[in-house]
Formats: C-alpha cells, sequence, structure tokens
C-alpha cells in the first residue's frame, strides 16, 4: 500500500520589522501617534546605507535564522513614508535581489500615491495599507492636511476607486480605519461604505488609542458591538462560515495578549538608528532601556527578555486586568509616562482601557474564537473546506455521532462529520468532547453547522468539556 506523500511544514513566520523612514509627513491628523515627529523643528529621515545595514544584521542574526528561517517582512512607515517614495523604492530592489522570499509593505496617508508607484508596489508584491477612516463626514473630521485645505477624504478616495476599479490594483490595498469615541458609534456605516460603495472587501480597524474612553463612551461602543455581534450570529445560523461572518472588518489589536510577550512582536527601526521592541517606546525622550541593539553595534534580541522583566510591566498588570482587546494598556500607560501623567491619572487610564477591553471581549469575544478555532482547523492539512463532499459515503443513514478531540485526529474528525451529514436523514445530532487542544472542538462545530446548513440539514450540537459539562 502506498502512503500519501507527507505535506511539507508550513514556512515559518517571517521576523517583523517596522521601519521608521522619516519623521516627515504632509498631513496633521488629530489622533496621530507621531505628532511629536511631524511637529519637530527638525526632520530626519533614515539612508539607504542604514536600511541596507539593518537587513545585513537582520539575515546574520542566529536568532532570526532558528526562529523564522532566515525571512523577514519589512514594513515602512512614518511620518509618511511615500515623502521618501526613491528610498523606498531602492531600499526593496536592493533587499530583494539578496533576500528573494522576503515581504515588504508600506503604511501611508494615501495622498502621494501616483501610477508610477502603484506600478512598482505590484511588480515587486509590496503589500499597501492606506488610512482612510471611511466616508467624507468621519475621515476628515479628524484626518486633515498639514495647514488645512482640500479634504483629505476627496484625494484618498480618487486613488482608492481607481485602484479597486483595476484588476491590476485590485489585490494591493488594504484600508485602515481609526475611530475614535467621537465617531465609533458610525462603524456600522463605516463597514457599510467601503463593503457596498467602495467595493472594498476587508477593513482593518482601530480605536483612537490616546482619548480617556470613558464610561460614556464605551457604552456607546459597546452597543456598535453588540450590534456587529448579532449580524456575526445571523451570518453563522445563515450558514456562512466564521471567518466568513467577520470577513469584511478586523480589529488591530484583537490579537494582542501578554504585554511581556515581546518577541512575538514586530521589532522597530527608529531613524536614530537604534532598535526597539516595539513602536509604542519611540516617543520622545527615546529610553536607551528600551533598545534591543542599534546599526552599529548589531541586533541584541536577547535583550527582550530584560526589557519585558522591566517594573512597567509588572504595573501594567496589576492596573489593567484586560490586556487584549481594543486598546494596548502598553502604548496608552507609556504615553502618559511620556508625557507626565500623575499616578492616579496613570491608574485611571490603565482602569479605562481594561473596561474598555472588557466590553470587546463580553460583546464580541466568543465569534472571534470561532473566528480563530475555525482559521486555524483550515490551516491544518487535510482537515478539508466546505465546498467539497466526503471521500466515503454510507447508503445508511448516520443520525447521531459523537466525537471526542485528541483521538483519530482532526481530518479523521471532520471526515467523520461528513460522513454523518451526507448520510440520508434531515435530522442530525453531533455531539463534540474537548478532549483536543483548545479550540478545535468549536471550529469543527462551526464547520459541521455550515455544512449542514448548505446541505439543508437541520444540526444539534452538542460541546462538552473534558469533564462532561455541556
Amino acid at each position: 500500500m502506498t502512503r500519501p506523500a507527507r505535506r511539507p511544514a508550513p514556512a515559518p513566520e517571517p521576523f517583523l520589522l517596522e521601519v521608521f523612514l522619516t519623521s516627515r509627513c504632509n498631513m496633521d491628523c488629530s489622533y496621530c501617534a507621531a505628532r511629536y515627529m511631524i511637529h519637530a523643528r527638525e526632520h530626519r529621515s533614515l539612508t539607504l546605507a542604514q536600511l541596507k545595514r539593518a537587513a545585513e544584521l537582520i539575515a546574520a542574526d542566529p536568532a532570526v535564522r532558528r526562529r523564522h528561517g532566515g525571512r523577514a517582512k519589512i514594513s515602512f512607515t512614518g511620518g509618511e513614508p511615500m515623502l521618501e517614495f526613491s528610498l523606498i523604492k531602492e531600499a526593496v530592489a536592493w533587499m530583494k535581489r539578496r533576500h528573494p522570499d522576503w515581504e515588504f509593505d508600506v503604511s501611508t496617508n494615501g495622498t502621494l500615491l501616483t501610477p508610477e508607484n502603484l506600478d512598482f508596489f505590484v511588480d515587486n508584491g509590496v503589500g499597501l495599507s492606506v488610512s482612510l477612516d471611511g466616508y467624507r463626514g468621519v475621515n476628515d473630521s479628524h484626518r486633515k492636511f498639514a495647514g488645512g485645505g482640500r479634504s483629505a477624504f476627496g484625494v484618498v478616495e480618487g486613488y482608492l476607486r481607481r485602484g479597486l476599479a483595476s484588476p491590476r490594483y485590485r489585490g494591493l490595498f488594504h484600508v485602515a480605519a481609526t475611530l475614535t469615541s467621537a465617531t465609533i458609534g458610525n462603524l456600522p456605516e463605516v463597514v457599510r461604505y467601503f463593503r457596498e460603495e467602495a467595493g472594498l472587501g476587508e477593513l482593518e480597524i482601530a480605536l483612537e488609542a490616546y482619548e480617556p474612553w470613558d464610561a460614556p463612551a464605551r457604552e456607546k461602543l459597546r452597543r456598535v458591538l453588540r450590534g456587529l455581534g448579532r449580524r456575526a450570529a445571523t451570518d453563522l445560523a445563515g450558514g456562512a462560515a466564521a471567518d466568513g461572518a467577520f470577513s469584511e472588518f478586523l480589529f488591530t489589536q484583537a490579537k494582542t495578549s501578554d504585554c511581556r510577550d515581546l518577541e512575538s512582536k514586530a521589532l522597530t527601526l527608529f531613524y536614530d538608528g537604534a532598535f526597539y521592541p516595539c513602536d509604542f517606546v519611540v516617543k520622545p525622550p527615546l529610553d536607551a532601556r528600551f533598545r534591543a541593539g542599534d546599526l552599529e553595534r548589531g541586533l541584541d534580541l536577547g535583550r527582550l527578555r530584560g526589557i519585558a522583566a522591566l517594573p512597567l510591566f509588572g504595573e501594567i498588570e496589576r492596573g489593567c486586568e484586560y490586556q487584549s482587546g481594543l486598546l494596548s494598556p502598553l502604548e496608552r500607560y507609556y504615553w502618559g509616562l511620556v508625557h507626565g501623567y500623575s499616578r492616579a491619572r496613570l491608574a485611571r487610564l490603565l482602569r479605562d482601557t481594561s473596561e474598555t477591553n472588557r466590553v470587546f471581549h463580553e460583546e464580541l469575544g466568543p465569534y472571534l474564537r470561532l473566528q480563530r478555532a475555525y482559521s486555524r482547523l483550515f490551516m491544518t492539512p487535510g482537515f478539508g473546506d466546505l465546498a467539497h463532499g466526503p471521500k466515503y459515503r454510507g447508503r445508511g443513514e448516520v443520525a447521531a455521532l459523537a466525537l471526542a478531540g485528541g483521538g483519530p485526529g482532526l481530518p479523521a474528525m471532520r471526515a467523520a462529520a461528513d460522513y454523518a451529514l451526507y448520510s440520508p436523514g434531515a435530522a442530525k445530532r453531533l455531539a463534540l468532547r474537548a478532549g483536543a487542544p483548545s479550540g478545535e472542538a468549536e471550529g469543527l462545530a462551526v464547520y459541521a453547522l455550515a455544512k449542514a446548513r448548505a446541505l439543508g440539514k437541520r444540526l444539534r450540537v452538542s460541546l462538552e468539556d473534558g469533564g462532561g459539562a455541556a
């Protein structure tokens, strides 16, 4: 008997480097986290020689080779990186010649896009994240050109519409929206605008990081998230996959976990020539305690553990119960420190952060857990998808099926569920016991519900933990 060929192991995730290319910007957005840079008297930018040096350090680092297979993803930001497009063009061309498997993207306000730079990005596989907060009234209330003048929405939307209308550019754009307590109530209309009017398939959503998000703002956020949760539940009940239920919007902080987990986050190269564990701590005055090497002496990823042991992180953990969600406690707390907040104000800021994240988990947590579990299943070799029928079908009815995780493996569990669902009979029962790693039973349940809906079957699913509790 010939054994099926073993699938190759998936490539490790690339090492992430965020590059602050320049302090210059042609806009002056009210909520900009980098306003200290764009308002500086003297502007600074990295050079091509510095970018080459950074690439050499990454490629030669033993930890990058061991954990990431030598692969890297370089994200250019600022300021406005498109003010340095010639530098981006030279740096990407140089790095791609030496490291063809490296990835690149640019975060831009979208006001300086041209056919020339769009063609370069497409030809070189460079992703483009464009900041646009929604339709004109929402966007232009906070996103403005330096010195005022014309509508930023009008400029960016023009490029976006032309790009999305062209098959050549359609897959290039990723749009990121930042909403404040004043505009969060417009989120459903923002999502509708991007999906139905702009024709965009996916939107990344962030909350304004530095405003208080007090009790009235959190209540407004709760109402909006509850509405999104109800729509997701309707989609799931209608047979949509868990990832499809949230396919048009993502939350930027939703996957954030322990704020000490610095090794899993992007490293930041600032234009002072030093590496930092995240972009949150590159706010003046720059603190040498947070450096993880520099361009002169090299990378020092071992410093990340020492940085994570600083008292700052213990203070955050004690003051912020819900560290993951829509707001980063590290970003907000450090912002407060460098701006001289009192201890009482810092404590209040952490409480507001925790309560805002609590709202997120209470309203959307169950749906996003299903989404992540379902997505993990579809990355499992041999698991399958909704479009394919089972390899084997029986003539007899299978009305009830019980599966326990940790035994036959996910592909076999999915095949068994399919066998039962495709068998004669309209009513089915599926009992899942979560003996497998966390999330697998939940993901399989969503898969089975979506498949049953597609087949016109009625499926009742029960989930049990290892102790038999439903």
